[in-house]
């Protein structure tokens, strides 16, 4: 993927996460942040097990997590926690791939990615920044 391609992309998701946050925060009272839906992102893309595409899995992941913020805990097969925070090793069920499709027609995503490095997401702020943050 080119690199401008790759930024446009990355663009595209983050409008994209934060769109969705904020239509969650508008319909329920627990508030999600879009830096969050964004770490759920990557780690799906990094710890991908499925014959979905990369971007409908990482959706899907994105509509799991979603879910078990609004205390939707009904559809959960597994679900773990790291240093105090929901980690995104959960299972999805077929009404997420439904939302991870939907969203992919809604926004008009044409691309996929092989991997998360041809993405521009990370989550670490530049450490010069953060310094006076």
């Amino acid at each position: 993927m080119k690199e401008s391609a790759a930024i446009k992309n990355s663009n595209k998701i983050i409008e994209i996460l934060e769109s969705i946050a904020q239509k969650f925060n508008d319909e329920h009272s627990k508030k999600v942040r879009p830096e969050s839906l964004k770490k759920v992102f990557i780690s799906a893309a990094k710890n991908k097990q499925s014959d979905l595409s990369n971007i409908k899995f990482c959706f899907a992941k994105v509509s799991s997590f979603l879910k078990l913020s609004s205390g939707n805990l009904e559809s959960f097969k597994s679900f773990s926690f790291n240093k105090g925070r929901a980690a995104s090793n959960f299972d999805f069920v077929d009404s997420d791939v439904v939302f991870a499709q939907s969203i992919i027609e809604e926004f008009g995503v044409d691309f996929d990615f092989s991997s998360i490095d041809e993405l521009y997401l990370d989550t670490k702020p530049l450490s010069i920044i953060h310094k006076y943050l």
